[in-house]
């Protein structure tokens, strides 16, 4: 008929969506050693990872195994609004290897030989009397253990034991005795003294 009533007030206010998170991710780590993300935005906003890490939270650590690459996405929420997702990812430095081949005792059976091999790096004597390494050669003193290492990209690798070979002389038989008479076949040698 014509007639109004009275004014009702309405309002609301839309829900912020959380801005997608900062990743900052893990500066790449030798084996065994500690790597660890973490995610920022807005704030009071809670950060959910998925991938190599689940779960919640700020920041996600792991003990980095050789050549693993951690990698996936994390999401903040906020007020039960989901930002959008960002990624991370970092790869754990791989671990070299070391080995010493060959080995091989010099002509004077005083010292002895060997092919070093490195995935990669720098090789180094850890241990052993007399022992070195120059270029691919390994040397060390007769009898003489030594243990030996990589380091490569900041990462060492597992200590190698190089075992010393047998240097010494198989035996010889006994000069003949000069003093006594000896007979001699004609096709055989006679023994030099």
């Amino acid at each position: 008929d014509g007639c109004e009533s009275a004014t009702a007030d309405y309002e609301a206010t839309a829900k912020t969506t959380p801005a997608a998170p900062t990743v900052e991710n893990a500066d790449p780590a030798c084996a065994g050693e500690t790597m660890t993300f973490s995610a920022s935005g807005t704030t009071g906003s809670t950060f959910t990872w998925t991938g190599s890490f689940t779960g919640d939270g700020d920041s996600k650590s792991v003990t980095a195994v050789s050549g693993q690459t951690y990698s996936g996405t994390v999401k903040a929420t906020l007020d039960g609004c989901e930002s959008a997702t960002a990624n991370y990812e970092a790869t754990a430095k791989t671990t070299p290897t070391i080995e010493v081949r060959n080995l091989q005792c010099s002509a004077d059976l005083l010292t002895y030989t060997g092919e070093v091999v490195v995935s990669a790096g720098t090789p180094s004597v850890v241990s052993g009397v007399g022992a070195s390494i120059t270029g691919t050669i390994f040397k060390g003193d007769k009898d003489q253990n030594a243990v030996v290492k990589v380091t490569a990209d900041g990462c060492p690798s597992a200590d190698y034991d190089v075992t010393a070979p047998n240097c010494d002389c198989d035996p010889i038989e006994a000069p003949v005795d000069a003093s006594a008479d000896h007979e001699y076949c004609s096709d055989k040698t006679v023994p030099t003294m």
